[in-house]
C-alpha cells in the first residue's frame, strides 16, 4: 500500500518518524512529506534515523520558519504539483496537526469533490487544538490563539 505521511514541521514528530518505520518494515512504500528548510534549519533530530529505510522517501517541502513560534511557511515553488502528486499517488494520506499552512492546503485540496482519485484522509492531532492549545501564556489569550480558533473552525466546516 502506498502511504503518505506528513509532518507539518521541520523538526520531525516521533509518532510520525515511528509509524513511518514501522510501516515501511511492514512493506508498504510511505512518502514523507515534510517541511523542510534550506538554511539555518535545526539539524539531525532524534527521530530521523528511523526515515532511514528503503521503503521510506523523502519529499521535502521547502519552507521559510518563523522559529519562535515553529511554524514553517511554504515557499516550495512546486507545492501544487506535489499536492497533486500526493493526492494522486497514495491510497492513505495521514496528516499530524492539519492547522499549519502546507497540510491545511493539502486538506483544503483532498475536500473537493473534483478528485478523480480519492485517497483516504486521516488526522491526527497530540491535543485539540481549539481548546487546549494556547500561543499566549496560560490565561493570557493572544491574537495567534484567535486565529487559531477561526482556522479550526473553517476546518471543522470543510470536513
Amino acid at each position: 500500500m502506498k502511504i503518505c505521511l506528513v509532518n507539518p514541521t521541520t523538526i520531525l514528530r516521533r509518532p510520525i518518524g515511528e509509524l513511518a518505520h514501522l510501516l515501511a518494515e511492514n512493506g508498504h512504500e510511505v512518502t514523507l512529506a515534510w517541511s523542510q528548510v534550506k538554511r539555518g534549519g535545526w539539524g539531525e533530530g532524534h527521530f530521523d534515523a528511523l526515515t532511514r529505510h528503503p521503503r521510506i522517501h523523502i519529499l521535502p517541502i521547502w519552507s521559510k520558519e518563523v522559529r519562535f513560534l515553529f511554524w514553517p511557511i511554504p515557499s516550495d515553488i512546486n507545492l501544487k504539483s506535489k499536492i497533486k502528486a500526493i493526492l494522486e499517488q497514495h491510497e492513505i494520506i495521514h496528516i499530524w496537526a492539519p492547522f499549519y499552512l502546507f497540510p491545511y492546503q493539502l486538506l483544503k485540496k483532498a475536500t473537493k469533490k473534483s478528485n478523480v482519485k480519492q485517497a483516504k484522509v486521516v488526522e491526527s492531532l497530540d491535543t485539540i487544538q481549539a481548546y487546549s492549545f494556547m500561543f499566549g501564556m496560560a490565561g493570557h489569550s493572544s491574537a495567534l490563539d484567535k486565529l487559531m480558533h477561526i482556522m479550526n473552525g473553517i476546518l471543522e466546516r470543510k470536513i
